[in-house]
Protein backbone atom coordinates (compact mmCIF):
# COMPACT_ATOMS: atom_id res chain seq x y z
CA UNK A 1 0.00 0.00 0.00
CA UNK A 2 2.83 2.43 -0.68
CA UNK A 3 5.75 3.52 1.48
CA UNK A 4 5.96 7.27 2.07
CA UNK A 5 3.97 9.06 4.77
CA UNK A 6 4.64 12.66 3.68
CA UNK A 7 1.53 14.90 3.67
CA UNK A 8 0.68 18.24 2.11
CA UNK A 9 -0.04 20.40 5.15
CA UNK A 10 -1.73 23.14 3.06
CA UNK A 11 -4.72 20.97 2.27
CA UNK A 12 -8.01 21.20 4.17
CA UNK A 13 -7.69 18.74 7.11
CA UNK A 14 -11.14 17.34 6.32
CA UNK A 15 -10.11 16.53 2.76
CA UNK A 16 -8.04 13.39 2.21
CA UNK A 17 -4.33 14.06 1.86
CA UNK A 18 -3.50 11.29 -0.52
CA UNK A 19 -0.24 12.21 -2.20
CA UNK A 20 3.30 11.68 -0.97
CA UNK A 21 6.11 14.22 -1.45
CA UNK A 22 7.04 12.42 -4.67
CA UNK A 23 3.49 12.73 -5.98
CA UNK A 24 2.68 9.06 -5.52
CA UNK A 25 -0.97 8.46 -4.64
CA UNK A 26 -1.51 6.55 -1.44
CA UNK A 27 -4.34 4.23 -0.56
CA UNK A 28 -6.89 6.04 1.62
CA UNK A 29 -8.56 3.82 4.23
CA UNK A 30 -11.54 4.90 6.28
CA UNK A 31 -12.29 3.47 9.72
CA UNK A 32 -15.73 3.67 11.31
CA UNK A 33 -15.90 2.74 14.97
CA UNK A 34 -18.18 3.99 17.72
CA UNK A 35 -15.24 3.52 20.11
CA UNK A 36 -11.68 4.76 19.59
CA UNK A 37 -8.59 5.70 21.57
CA UNK A 38 -8.35 6.90 24.36
CA UNK A 39 -11.10 4.39 25.09
CA UNK A 40 -9.77 0.90 25.97
CA UNK A 41 -10.70 -0.49 22.54
CA UNK A 42 -7.41 -1.51 21.02
CA UNK A 43 -8.10 -2.87 17.55
CA UNK A 44 -9.15 0.22 15.54
CA UNK A 45 -6.13 2.26 16.62
CA UNK A 46 -3.69 -0.65 16.21
CA UNK A 47 -5.01 -1.22 12.70
CA UNK A 48 -4.67 2.50 11.89
CA UNK A 49 -1.06 2.45 13.06
CA UNK A 50 -0.32 -0.65 10.99
CA UNK A 51 -1.92 0.93 7.91
CA UNK A 52 0.14 4.10 8.29
CA UNK A 53 3.24 1.93 8.60
CA UNK A 54 2.46 0.54 5.14
CA UNK A 55 2.27 4.10 3.78
CA UNK A 56 -1.52 4.36 3.66
CA UNK A 57 -3.56 7.38 4.73
CA UNK A 58 -6.23 6.79 7.40
CA UNK A 59 -9.38 8.74 8.27
CA UNK A 60 -11.33 7.69 11.37
CA UNK A 61 -15.00 8.49 11.98
CA UNK A 62 -15.87 7.87 15.63
CA UNK A 63 -17.67 9.18 18.70
CA UNK A 64 -16.57 11.07 21.79
CA UNK A 65 -14.82 8.79 24.30
CA UNK A 66 -17.13 7.49 27.02
CA UNK A 67 -16.56 3.74 27.26
CA UNK A 68 -17.04 1.98 29.67
CA UNK A 69 -18.50 4.50 32.16
CA UNK A 70 -20.92 6.32 29.88
CA UNK A 71 -19.33 9.62 30.93
CA UNK A 72 -17.36 11.83 28.54
CA UNK A 73 -13.63 11.67 29.20
CA UNK A 74 -11.98 14.76 30.70
CA UNK A 75 -10.74 17.18 28.08
CA UNK A 76 -13.48 16.42 25.54
CA UNK A 77 -16.46 18.69 24.94
CA UNK A 78 -19.08 17.06 22.71
CA UNK A 79 -20.33 20.19 20.96
CA UNK A 80 -21.34 18.89 17.56
CA UNK A 81 -18.30 17.36 15.82
CA UNK A 82 -14.58 17.90 16.34
CA UNK A 83 -11.48 17.14 14.31
CA UNK A 84 -8.14 15.76 15.54
CA UNK A 85 -4.99 15.32 13.49
CA UNK A 86 -3.21 12.41 15.14
CA UNK A 87 -0.05 10.56 14.26
CA UNK A 88 -1.91 7.48 13.04
CA UNK A 89 -4.99 9.11 11.52
CA UNK A 90 -7.17 12.14 10.99
CA UNK A 91 -10.07 11.65 13.40
CA UNK A 92 -13.52 13.17 13.16
CA UNK A 93 -15.62 12.74 16.32
CA UNK A 94 -19.39 13.09 16.19
CA UNK A 95 -21.82 13.62 19.03
CA UNK A 96 -24.21 10.84 20.03
CA UNK A 97 -26.36 9.77 22.97
CA UNK A 98 -24.19 8.03 25.57
CA UNK A 99 -25.17 5.05 27.68
CA UNK A 100 -23.43 1.94 28.98
CA UNK A 101 -25.96 0.86 31.61
CA UNK A 102 -28.55 -1.92 31.70
CA UNK A 103 -31.33 0.06 30.05
CA UNK A 104 -32.15 -1.53 26.70
CA UNK A 105 -33.83 1.66 25.51
CA UNK A 106 -30.80 3.81 26.36
CA UNK A 107 -28.34 1.40 24.78
CA UNK A 108 -30.41 1.21 21.60
CA UNK A 109 -30.58 5.01 21.54
CA UNK A 110 -26.80 5.13 21.90
CA UNK A 111 -26.27 2.73 19.00
CA UNK A 112 -28.80 4.40 16.71
CA UNK A 113 -27.70 7.94 17.51
CA UNK A 114 -24.10 7.16 16.54
CA UNK A 115 -25.35 5.51 13.36
CA UNK A 116 -27.29 8.68 12.53
CA UNK A 117 -24.49 11.08 13.47
CA UNK A 118 -21.81 9.15 11.62
CA UNK A 119 -24.03 8.81 8.56
CA UNK A 120 -24.58 12.57 8.49
CA UNK A 121 -20.79 13.10 8.49
CA UNK A 122 -19.97 10.13 6.24
CA UNK A 123 -18.70 12.60 3.64
CA UNK A 124 -15.49 12.64 5.68
CA UNK A 125 -14.82 9.21 4.14
CA UNK A 126 -16.18 9.91 0.67
CA UNK A 127 -12.80 9.70 -1.08
CA UNK A 128 -11.70 6.47 0.59
CA UNK A 129 -10.65 3.47 -1.47
CA UNK A 130 -12.07 1.17 1.20
CA UNK A 131 -13.73 1.52 4.61
CA UNK A 132 -13.13 -0.72 7.61
CA UNK A 133 -16.00 -1.03 10.11
CA UNK A 134 -15.29 -2.13 13.67
CA UNK A 135 -18.54 -4.02 14.17
CA UNK A 136 -19.51 -3.46 17.76
CA UNK A 137 -22.18 -2.31 17.65
CA UNK A 138 -23.22 -3.42 14.19
CA UNK A 139 -25.09 -0.14 13.67
CA UNK A 140 -21.65 1.45 13.12
CA UNK A 141 -21.80 -0.02 9.61
CA UNK A 142 -24.74 2.16 8.53
CA UNK A 143 -22.45 5.02 7.47
CA UNK A 144 -20.36 2.61 5.39
CA UNK A 145 -23.50 1.20 3.79
CA UNK A 146 -24.56 4.70 2.73
CA UNK A 147 -21.15 5.35 1.18
CA UNK A 148 -21.34 2.06 -0.72
CA UNK A 149 -24.79 2.83 -2.11
CA UNK A 150 -24.25 6.50 -2.92
CA UNK A 151 -20.55 6.68 -3.79
CA UNK A 152 -19.59 3.05 -4.47
CA UNK A 153 -17.02 3.03 -1.67
CA UNK A 154 -16.57 -0.63 -0.62
CA UNK A 155 -16.40 -1.66 3.01
CA UNK A 156 -15.21 -4.54 5.16
CA UNK A 157 -16.99 -5.34 8.45
CA UNK A 158 -15.03 -6.75 11.39
CA UNK A 159 -17.77 -8.36 13.50
CA UNK A 160 -17.03 -8.49 17.22
CA UNK A 161 -20.47 -9.41 18.54
CA UNK A 162 -22.92 -11.55 16.60
CA UNK A 163 -26.26 -9.81 16.31
CA UNK A 164 -29.14 -10.28 17.04
CA UNK A 165 -28.06 -12.77 19.71
CA UNK A 166 -25.74 -10.36 21.50
CA UNK A 167 -28.62 -7.92 21.89
CA UNK A 168 -31.57 -10.16 22.74
CA UNK A 169 -29.49 -12.41 25.03
CA UNK A 170 -27.84 -9.52 26.85
CA UNK A 171 -30.29 -9.57 29.73
CA UNK A 172 -31.50 -6.04 28.93
CA UNK A 173 -34.55 -7.23 26.96
CA UNK A 174 -36.83 -9.41 29.09
CA UNK A 175 -40.40 -9.77 27.73
CA UNK A 176 -40.33 -12.70 25.29
CA UNK A 177 -42.56 -11.01 22.74
CA UNK A 178 -40.28 -7.97 22.73
CA UNK A 179 -37.24 -10.23 22.33
CA UNK A 180 -38.79 -11.89 19.29
CA UNK A 181 -39.82 -8.59 17.70
CA UNK A 182 -36.36 -7.14 18.29
CA UNK A 183 -34.66 -10.26 16.91
CA UNK A 184 -36.76 -10.08 13.75
CA UNK A 185 -36.14 -6.36 13.29
CA UNK A 186 -32.39 -6.65 13.82
CA UNK A 187 -32.16 -9.65 11.49
CA UNK A 188 -33.89 -7.69 8.74
CA UNK A 189 -31.61 -4.72 9.29
CA UNK A 190 -28.45 -6.84 9.15
CA UNK A 191 -29.17 -8.34 5.75
CA UNK A 192 -28.31 -5.24 3.66
CA UNK A 193 -25.19 -4.67 5.77
CA UNK A 194 -24.00 -8.21 4.97
CA UNK A 195 -25.14 -8.11 1.34
CA UNK A 196 -23.33 -4.87 0.48
CA UNK A 197 -20.13 -5.64 2.39
CA UNK A 198 -17.21 -6.61 0.18
CA UNK A 199 -15.88 -8.85 2.92
CA UNK A 200 -16.73 -9.84 6.49
CA UNK A 201 -14.09 -10.63 9.12
CA UNK A 202 -15.21 -12.58 12.20
CA UNK A 203 -13.36 -13.43 15.40
CA UNK A 204 -14.06 -17.16 15.68
CA UNK A 205 -14.80 -20.23 13.53
CA UNK A 206 -18.20 -20.60 15.20
CA UNK A 207 -19.19 -17.10 14.15
CA UNK A 208 -18.29 -17.89 10.55
CA UNK A 209 -20.41 -21.03 10.63
CA UNK A 210 -23.33 -19.02 11.97
CA UNK A 211 -23.11 -16.43 9.18
CA UNK A 212 -22.80 -19.08 6.49
CA UNK A 213 -25.86 -20.82 7.93
CA UNK A 214 -27.71 -17.52 7.53
CA UNK A 215 -26.91 -17.31 3.85
CA UNK A 216 -23.69 -15.30 3.73
CA UNK A 217 -21.38 -16.87 1.11
CA UNK A 218 -18.51 -18.74 2.77
CA UNK A 219 -15.90 -17.12 0.47
CA UNK A 220 -17.02 -13.73 1.77
CA UNK A 221 -16.20 -14.54 5.41
CA UNK A 222 -12.80 -15.07 7.01
CA UNK A 223 -11.65 -15.67 10.59
CA UNK A 224 -9.11 -13.37 12.23
CA UNK A 225 -8.58 -13.73 15.96
CA UNK A 226 -8.53 -10.54 17.99
CA UNK A 227 -5.30 -9.31 19.51
CA UNK A 228 -4.47 -7.46 22.70
CA UNK A 229 -1.07 -5.76 22.56
CA UNK A 230 1.10 -4.49 19.74
CA UNK A 231 4.22 -6.45 20.66
CA UNK A 232 4.09 -9.56 22.85
CA UNK A 233 7.76 -10.32 22.27
CA UNK A 234 8.73 -7.71 24.86
CA UNK A 235 6.49 -9.16 27.56
CA UNK A 236 8.14 -11.67 29.90
CA UNK A 237 5.98 -14.65 30.88
CA UNK A 238 4.44 -14.38 34.33
CA UNK A 239 6.50 -16.28 36.86
CA UNK A 240 4.94 -19.29 38.58
CA UNK A 241 4.17 -18.53 42.20
CA UNK A 242 6.01 -20.18 45.05
CA UNK A 243 4.39 -23.29 46.48
CA UNK A 244 3.98 -21.76 49.94
CA UNK A 245 2.01 -18.75 48.67
CA UNK A 246 -1.73 -18.74 47.89
CA UNK A 247 -2.36 -19.28 44.19
CA UNK A 248 -3.54 -15.98 42.68
CA UNK A 249 -6.59 -15.99 40.40
CA UNK A 250 -7.50 -12.70 38.68
CA UNK A 251 -10.63 -11.50 36.93
CA UNK A 252 -10.02 -8.24 35.04
CA UNK A 253 -12.74 -6.60 33.00
CA UNK A 254 -16.31 -5.45 32.92
CA UNK A 255 -18.52 -6.60 35.81
CA UNK A 256 -21.74 -6.77 33.87
CA UNK A 257 -24.86 -8.86 33.61
CA UNK A 258 -23.30 -11.33 31.17
CA UNK A 259 -19.80 -11.73 32.66
CA UNK A 260 -21.00 -14.17 35.36
CA UNK A 261 -18.62 -12.82 38.00
CA UNK A 262 -21.03 -14.06 40.66
CA UNK A 263 -20.07 -17.64 39.80
CA UNK A 264 -16.44 -16.75 40.55
CA UNK A 265 -17.47 -15.48 43.99
CA UNK A 266 -19.58 -18.55 44.75
CA UNK A 267 -16.82 -20.95 43.67
CA UNK A 268 -14.17 -19.10 45.68
CA UNK A 269 -16.35 -19.05 48.78
CA UNK A 270 -16.99 -22.78 48.50
CA UNK A 271 -13.27 -23.66 48.66
CA UNK A 272 -11.94 -21.01 51.02
CA UNK A 273 -11.54 -23.51 53.88
CA UNK A 274 -10.07 -26.13 51.54
CA UNK A 275 -7.67 -24.42 49.13
CA UNK A 276 -4.95 -21.87 49.61
CA UNK A 277 -6.05 -19.35 46.97
CA UNK A 278 -6.86 -15.68 46.62
CA UNK A 279 -9.11 -14.12 44.00
CA UNK A 280 -8.73 -10.50 42.85
CA UNK A 281 -11.49 -8.85 40.83
CA UNK A 282 -10.45 -5.78 38.84
CA UNK A 283 -12.95 -3.61 37.03
CA UNK A 284 -16.39 -2.08 37.39
CA UNK A 285 -19.79 -2.34 35.80
CA UNK A 286 -23.52 -2.41 36.28
CA UNK A 287 -23.45 -5.67 38.28
CA UNK A 288 -20.62 -4.64 40.59
CA UNK A 289 -22.84 -3.78 43.56
CA UNK A 290 -24.74 -7.06 43.37
CA UNK A 291 -21.55 -9.12 43.14
CA UNK A 292 -19.95 -7.34 46.08
CA UNK A 293 -23.10 -7.86 48.10
CA UNK A 294 -23.02 -11.58 47.26
CA UNK A 295 -19.40 -11.82 48.41
CA UNK A 296 -20.29 -10.26 51.77
CA UNK A 297 -23.31 -12.52 52.11
CA UNK A 298 -21.24 -15.66 51.47
CA UNK A 299 -18.35 -14.50 53.62
CA UNK A 300 -15.93 -14.92 50.73
CA UNK A 301 -12.82 -13.70 52.55
CA UNK A 302 -10.56 -14.95 49.75
CA UNK A 303 -12.12 -12.51 47.25
CA UNK A 304 -10.94 -8.89 46.96
CA UNK A 305 -12.51 -6.23 44.78
CA UNK A 306 -9.77 -3.97 43.42
CA UNK A 307 -11.91 -1.54 41.39
CA UNK A 308 -10.97 -0.06 38.03
CA UNK A 309 -7.32 0.62 37.33
CA UNK A 310 -5.53 2.37 34.51
CA UNK A 311 -4.65 0.14 31.57
CA UNK A 312 -0.99 1.05 32.09
CA UNK A 313 -1.10 -0.74 35.46
CA UNK A 314 -2.33 -4.02 33.97
CA UNK A 315 1.13 -5.49 33.19
CA UNK A 316 1.81 -5.59 36.94
CA UNK A 317 -1.49 -7.35 37.49
CA UNK A 318 -0.60 -10.00 34.92
CA UNK A 319 2.81 -10.47 36.48
CA UNK A 320 1.18 -11.16 39.84
CA UNK A 321 -1.36 -13.63 38.37
CA UNK A 322 -1.08 -17.39 38.34
CA UNK A 323 -4.34 -17.73 36.38
CA UNK A 324 -6.75 -15.34 34.70
CA UNK A 325 -10.47 -16.02 34.96
CA UNK A 326 -12.46 -15.75 31.72
CA UNK A 327 -16.17 -16.18 32.44
CA UNK A 328 -19.47 -15.58 30.65
CA UNK A 329 -23.07 -16.61 31.13
CA UNK A 330 -24.39 -19.77 29.50
CA UNK A 331 -25.62 -18.41 26.16
CA UNK A 332 -25.32 -19.97 22.70
CA UNK A 333 -23.84 -16.76 21.29
CA UNK A 334 -20.89 -16.99 23.69
CA UNK A 335 -19.88 -20.34 22.24
CA UNK A 336 -18.82 -18.30 19.21
CA UNK A 337 -17.03 -15.66 21.32
CA UNK A 338 -13.40 -15.31 22.32
CA UNK A 339 -13.28 -12.51 24.94
CA UNK A 340 -10.40 -10.07 24.56
CA UNK A 341 -9.17 -10.86 28.07
CA UNK A 342 -8.15 -14.28 26.75
CA UNK A 343 -5.78 -12.73 24.23
CA UNK A 344 -4.46 -10.43 26.95
CA UNK A 345 -3.72 -13.41 29.17
CA UNK A 346 -1.98 -15.30 26.38
CA UNK A 347 0.13 -12.27 25.47
CA UNK A 348 1.39 -12.06 29.04
CA UNK A 349 1.88 -15.79 29.37
CA UNK A 350 -0.86 -16.24 31.98
CA UNK A 351 -2.87 -19.48 31.78
CA UNK A 352 -6.63 -19.20 32.10
CA UNK A 353 -9.57 -20.84 33.74
CA UNK A 354 -12.61 -20.29 31.54
CA UNK A 355 -16.31 -21.06 31.63
CA UNK A 356 -16.74 -20.03 27.98
CA UNK A 357 -17.60 -23.09 25.91
CA UNK A 358 -17.37 -23.63 22.17
CA UNK A 359 -14.41 -22.12 20.32
CA UNK A 360 -12.58 -20.84 23.40
CA UNK A 361 -12.86 -24.14 25.26
CA UNK A 362 -11.49 -25.95 22.19
CA UNK A 363 -8.49 -23.61 22.00
CA UNK A 364 -7.72 -24.04 25.71
CA UNK A 365 -7.80 -27.80 25.47
CA UNK A 366 -5.99 -28.04 22.13
CA UNK A 367 -3.07 -25.84 23.16
CA UNK A 368 -3.13 -26.79 26.86
CA UNK A 369 -3.16 -23.21 28.07
CA UNK A 370 -5.70 -23.50 30.87
CA UNK A 371 -8.62 -25.32 32.46
CA UNK A 372 -12.24 -25.38 31.31
CA UNK A 373 -15.27 -25.29 33.61
CA UNK A 374 -18.99 -25.26 32.91
CA UNK A 375 -20.69 -21.83 32.72
CA UNK A 376 -22.83 -20.68 35.65
CA UNK A 377 -21.69 -23.73 37.65
CA UNK A 378 -19.80 -22.82 40.86
CA UNK A 379 -19.02 -26.48 41.64
CA UNK A 380 -17.42 -26.96 38.21
CA UNK A 381 -15.36 -23.79 38.64
CA UNK A 382 -14.34 -24.91 42.11
CA UNK A 383 -13.10 -28.16 40.61
CA UNK A 384 -11.00 -26.15 38.14
CA UNK A 385 -9.53 -24.26 41.12
CA UNK A 386 -8.56 -27.64 42.63
CA UNK A 387 -6.93 -28.78 39.38
CA UNK A 388 -4.93 -25.57 39.18
CA UNK A 389 -3.76 -25.82 42.79
CA UNK A 390 -2.75 -29.45 42.24
CA UNK A 391 -0.29 -28.42 39.52
CA UNK A 392 3.39 -28.19 40.32
CA UNK A 393 5.09 -24.83 39.66
CA UNK A 394 7.02 -26.35 36.76
CA UNK A 395 3.76 -27.44 35.12
CA UNK A 396 2.30 -23.95 35.45
CA UNK A 397 5.50 -22.52 34.01
CA UNK A 398 5.20 -24.79 30.96
CA UNK A 399 1.57 -23.78 30.55
CA UNK A 400 2.65 -20.14 30.70
CA UNK A 401 5.21 -20.68 27.94
CA UNK A 402 2.60 -22.38 25.75
CA UNK A 403 0.22 -19.48 26.32
CA UNK A 404 2.65 -16.86 25.09
CA UNK A 405 3.70 -19.02 22.15
CA UNK A 406 0.04 -19.38 21.15
CA UNK A 407 -0.30 -15.61 21.19
CA UNK A 408 2.75 -15.10 18.99
CA UNK A 409 1.66 -17.75 16.49
CA UNK A 410 -2.08 -17.16 16.25
CA UNK A 411 -3.32 -14.17 18.26
CA UNK A 412 -0.73 -11.39 17.87
CA UNK A 413 -1.35 -7.88 16.57
CA UNK A 414 1.07 -8.53 13.71
CA UNK A 415 -0.81 -11.61 12.61
CA UNK A 416 -4.22 -9.94 12.94
CA UNK A 417 -3.38 -6.65 11.25
CA UNK A 418 -1.56 -8.41 8.41
CA UNK A 419 -4.66 -10.48 7.68
CA UNK A 420 -7.04 -7.53 7.78
CA UNK A 421 -4.77 -5.26 5.74
CA UNK A 422 -4.53 -8.01 3.11
CA UNK A 423 -8.34 -8.06 2.88
CA UNK A 424 -8.54 -4.27 2.71
CA UNK A 425 -5.84 -4.18 0.02
CA UNK A 426 -7.69 -6.71 -2.12
CA UNK A 427 -10.96 -4.81 -1.82
CA UNK A 428 -9.27 -1.45 -2.49
CA UNK A 429 -7.53 -2.82 -5.60
CA UNK A 430 -10.80 -4.25 -6.90
CA UNK A 431 -12.50 -0.94 -6.22
CA UNK A 432 -9.91 0.97 -8.23
CA UNK A 433 -10.36 -1.43 -11.16
CA UNK A 434 -14.14 -1.04 -10.94
CA UNK A 435 -13.86 2.74 -10.87
CA UNK A 436 -11.58 2.70 -13.91
CA UNK A 437 -13.90 0.42 -15.89
CA UNK A 438 -16.95 2.50 -14.93
CA UNK A 439 -15.23 5.71 -16.01
CA UNK A 440 -14.18 4.19 -19.36
CA UNK A 441 -17.72 2.90 -19.95
CA UNK A 442 -19.16 6.36 -19.24
CA UNK A 443 -16.61 8.00 -21.55
CA UNK A 444 -17.49 5.57 -24.34
CA UNK A 445 -21.23 6.16 -23.83
CA UNK A 446 -20.78 9.93 -23.94
CA UNK A 447 -18.64 9.68 -27.08
CA UNK A 448 -21.30 7.73 -28.89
Amino acid sequence: MGASQCQNSREDPLIAKRRTCSGEERVLVGIVSQWYDPEPVLIPKTLAEALVHTGSKVNVLTGYPSYPTGEIYPGFKPLGSSFESREEADVLRVKSFLSHDRSAVKRICSFLSFALSSTRRSGFLRSCDVVYVYGTPMTAAVAALLLKVTRRVPYVIHIQDLWPESVVDSGMVRPEILRRLLQSAIGSGLKPLYDHASHIVVISPGMKRALVDRGVPAHKVSVTYNWHVSDADSIPPAAAGATDEPLHFVYAGNIGAMQDVETIVRAAASVQNELKIRVSIYGSGVAQGEVQSLARQLGANNVTFMGRIDAKAMPEVYQSSDFQLVTLKNRDVFRMTIPSKFQASMAHGVPVITTVGGDLAKICRQYEVGFVAEPEDPSSLAQAFRAAVAQRPAERHSMSRRAQQLYRDELSARSGTDQIIARLSTVADENKKTRTLSRKFEERANAS
